[in-house]
């Protein structure tokens, strides 16, 4: 089952460039985040937009970027962050199947643990309200439907309440770092 899952992302993203027109100067690849494999000193750039949430093993992936990345290779990082001390974080944790949440403490602290210096950090937490406050308006609409769908897409739903109580409450923020492989 994970090979078709792989497989249908890869073939989504050859569709997708082929409709860019950039097939022959784009490649895919599906890996676990946790255990990639890819060459040392292959990248210049590892984006991780709001998954590292979802990581097992955040260490290991950013010991794992460090080595990925060419010498001043940049990491540009997008996550929820909250202390795992809160009860409002440990609950976005269980409806979004987050292991862990990290704060941008633990999220620094690892990144210089893997060799990488964090160059910029951002809290945009108010810029991104907006976009779960259209969330839930748009699943209130759809309730009908909502009752309709799969247990884990009414979870989810039923989620967005919890992630906004928590990015209100000021305890969850939604942060963005650059960091660079020190050479």
């Amino acid at each position: 089952m994970r090979s078709s899952k792989c497989s249908i992302k890869s073939r989504l993203a050859l569709d997708n460039a082929r409709t860019a027109r950039v097939p022959h100067t784009t490649s895919f690849l599906v890996q676990d985040a946790d255990l990639h494999e890819f060459p040392a000193e292959a990248f210049d750039v590892v984006w991780t937009m709001e998954s590292s949430e979802h990581f097992a093993n955040k260490p290991r992936y950013f010991a794992n970027v460090s080595r990925t990345l060419r010498p001043e290779g940049q990491l540009l990082l997008a996550a929820w962050t909250g202390s795992m001390d809160r009860p409002r974080i440990r609950a976005v944790s269980r409806a979004f199947l987050c292991p862990e949440l990290w704060t941008l403490e633990q999220y620094q602290s690892a990144i210089r643990a893997a060799g990488m210096q964090v160059k910029h950090c951002q809290d945009l937490t108010s810029k991104i309200i907006r976009t779960w406050e259209i969330c839930q308006e748009r699943a209130s609409l759809a309730r009908p439907i909502v009752t309709l769908l799969p247990r884990a897409a009414r979870e989810f739903v039923e989620g967005i309440a919890i992630i906004l109580d928590a990015y209100r409450s000021g305890e969850l923020t939604y942060t963005v770092l650059t960091a660079e492989k020190i050479s």
